[in-house]
């Protein structure tokens, strides 16, 4: 009998620390009463928030003090809907959006969290053919010799608030001498021709290695959504300043991935000028660990030019 008591007596107060506040559940109704609460008080319990907004898995951790919270919110008109921005000292940020209804009041309709790490906090709103779009950055992948930022393209005239295109405006990978390292920056703007919606990512990427900046490749790319889709999905690449020329999708694919990326023998044609500058030049470090990293590559076109060159008086 003593322990059944001991056990309804646990469970009645773990779910006294976990109800919801009832001045903060009524708050949660709306974005307005719920950003002047979070800027108003502290040390409450996120939890019971998150689960009576539906919004699954969110690390906010407590304000402890006066002004560790802040809010920020987006209005948007068409269609009619505020965003609360929910911001804290810790690295993470939440997005809730509220859509308004014909009484005047407020239907919660979807959430979104970004990490933030080596990057600033960043959001704007775009319009792409009419349509609202939330623009946000993150952190993308992380480590000791990689990172990048992640920004993302919510449409909000969807019924969710989840991605519907993403892209790496900065970031490196580093192969610490075993490789060819590269940083990337890129930019993205929308346009619309007849019913297809195309957001135009131009890239950059710098390629270097062995202590040497091995150049610099310039990319346009083109991501499209036709009626009925969701999601852009990438349609072509040019290659260049004059974008004359085209490589396939998926070896863009493979020069944005900062996680993985492209095998060093894909590197070797991206570099390929600034490499056979370093074979045929004077540094006889560079050229010493150049040598190492092509006996680690597979035989191709490229290799055979390289060591040719090293292997010249």
């Amino acid at each position: 009998m003593s322990r059944v008591i001991a056990t309804i007596i646990l469970s009645w107060v773990a779910f006294a620390q976990n109800a919801p506040d009832p001045e903060l559940e009524r708050a949660a109704k709306s974005p307005y009463d719920l950003a002047r609460y979070i800027d108003s008080h502290t040390g409450f319990d996120w939890e019971p928030l998150w689960k009576s907004l539906g919004v699954a898995d969110a690390s906010l951790l407590p304000c402890e003090r006066s002004g560790d919270c802040s809010t920020e919110l987006i209005t948007v008109l068409e269609p009619r809907q505020t965003i609360l921005v929910i911001d804290t000292p810790w690295n993470t940020e939440v997005y809730i959006r509220y859509l308004g209804n014909e009484s005047g009041g407020w239907r919660r309709a979807g959430a979104y969290e970004a990490l933030i790490k080596n990057y600033p906090r960043r959001h704007e709103m775009t319009h792409l053919g009419g349509k609202p779009f939330l623009r946000v950055a993150s952190q993308g992948v992380s480590g000791s010799d990689v990172s990048s930022e992640e920004e993302v393209w919510i449409d909000l005239t969807q019924p969710d608030l989840q991605p519907v295109f993403a892209f790496s405006p900065q970031g490196h990978q580093s192969r610490l001498g075993f490789g060819i390292s590269r940083t990337i920056h890129a930019s993205a703007s929308p346009r619309v021709i007849g019913q297809v919606e195309t957001i135009d990512v131009y890239l950059e990427v710098r390629y270097s290695g062995f202590d040497v900046d091995l150049g610099l490749g310039e990319y346009s790319a083109a991501y499209e959504r036709r009626p009925q889709q969701k999601d852009f999905t990438l349609r072509d690449v040019k290659s260049g300043l004059v974008r004359s020329s085209t490589i396939p999708n998926k070896e863009f694919e493979d020069l944005i991935d900062l996680d993985q990326g492209p095998t060093n023998e894909q590197l070797l044609v991206y570099a390929l000028p600034g490499l056979k500058e370093v074979a045929s030049g004077k540094n006889a470090d560079a050229k010493e660990s150049l040598g190492f990293m092509l006996s680690k590559c597979k035989d191709t076109p490229e290799k055979r030019a390289l060591l040719e060159l090293l292997a010249k008086p």
